[in-house]
């Protein structure tokens, strides 16, 4: 516990090389602590490194099928990597989790708008806003949607 709290400690101050020790060594010491995979992964966030940082929200998920948040953070790594259909997967995994996760299913909508499934889209923009009305980018993803619709089925909406 020591070495994960003292790598937080030292992320927060710009130590980041130092952080990056103890991150390590709180796993090597815990290999089969959630708390120290899912902080390490949270600190290679930040750092570009998606190869190792995915790497970690896989080993998370191993150990704790269930963890919404690691779902959702490796379903937009996969997303920002274009791994559509992984990510997919995932969101849908974060959601079984949590079904209030409203970020989960504006990302969701993201991954269908960009395969071309713009009806399910909008059903997952829609789910957002239902949840948090004041959600603005489920809102702005929504009218995309709606407006793709209207590109691709313009009679039907005459």
């Amino acid at each position: 516990d020591f070495h994960l709290v003292y790598s937080t400690l030292l992320q927060r101050i710009g130590h980041n090389d130092e952080a990056a020790l103890h991150f390590k060594t709180a796993i090597r010491l815990k290999p089969d602590s959630v708390e120290a995979h899912y902080s390490y992964a949270a600190f290679l966030a930040g750092f570009g490194n998606n190869d190792e940082y995915i790497s970690e929200l896989r080993r998370v998920l191993q150990l704790r099928p269930d963890y919404p948040y690691a779902e959702l953070r490796l379903a937009d790594a996969l997303f920002a990597n274009g791994n559509l259909k992984e990510a997919e997967g995932h969101y849908l995994a974060a959601l079984r989790a949590d079904p209030k996760l409203t970020v989960a299913y504006n990302s969701l909508g993201k991954v269908y708008l960009s395969q071309g499934q713009i009806s399910q889209a909008m059903i997952q923009f829609s789910e957002a806003l239902r949840l948090n009305p004041e959600y603005k980018e489920a809102e702005e993803n929504l009218r995309i949607a709606k407006g793709a619709d209207d590109q691709v089925f313009p009679a039907a909406h005459q």
